[in-house]
């Protein structure tokens, strides 16, 4: 999995040095650290599962278009989650 993180760049003379690592998602040379966002493991399996429900379904049947819905619901909630970081 990859991930994508933003930081906002404030025009000084200084050198930040940035560890990203397991236990926090990165820790500056401040001290400053943003925790991993742990909720991603568990989003993955709700995916995982609700794509294993869609794929079982009849094609053009109307269970399956509910559980599209179902689907496209929770990846529009993980989407959200991860703009939020």
């Amino acid at each position: 999995m990859r991930l994508k993180f933003c930081i906002e760049i404030k025009p000084t003379n200084k050198t930040i040095g940035l560890d990203i690592g397991l236990n926090s998602f990165y820790t500056d040379s401040q001290g400053d650290k943003i925790d991993n966002p742990r909720y991603l493991r568990k989003s993955e399996k709700s995916l995982k599962r609700l794509q294993k429900r869609v794929s079982r379904k009849k094609k053009d049947s109307s269970n399956r278009k509910k559980a599209i819905n179902r689907l496209s619901r929770k990846h529009l909630q993980v989407s959200r989650l991860l703009h939020r970081l």
